[in-house]
């Protein structure tokens, strides 16, 4: 059996996504260093798929102080599709997110020039192969 753990920072930002410039807009942090997150293994061997997405808090440092559920979407084999849910299913996925984006470290998001604290969008996905 093979298992994937896709893993992708989405560039969803609750700030706008421009280039910087002298006019003091914003760049967002560039992800330097992720942990994979540890799928969880009472669901490894079942085929099941969860993608969770989380809002990020990124200091000036580029360290991730914080982070909370927007949203857990889960399917097991044999389901039609996709379910939107923060039931139990999901909970191991969120944990195992949580845990390892906590320890991601970026450059941090700037304004003009300087360093400042971003909330953006980090989007964890998690795929199983039979």
């Amino acid at each position: 059996m093979r298992v994937f753990v896709i893993l992708s920072a989405l560039v969803l930002a609750v700030v706008s996504v421009l280039a910087e410039g002298e006019d003091g807009s914003m760049v967002l942090p560039k992800l330097l260093h992720k942990v994979a997150p540890k799928s969880p293994a009472s669901f490894r061997n079942l085929g099941f798929e969860a993608h969770v997405v989380l809002n990020a808090n990124v200091t000036e440092t580029g360290s991730v102080e914080s982070v909370a559920l927007a949203s857990c979407r889960s399917w097991a084999p044999g389901e039609a599709e996709f379910h939107e849910e923060p039931a139990k299913r999901c909970e191991p996925f969120v944990k195992s997110a949580t845990d390892a984006v906590l320890k991601w470290t970026y450059q941090p998001a700037t304004q003009g020039g300087m360093p400042v604290r971003t909330l953006y969008t980090v989007r964890v996905s998690f795929v199983h192969k039979r």
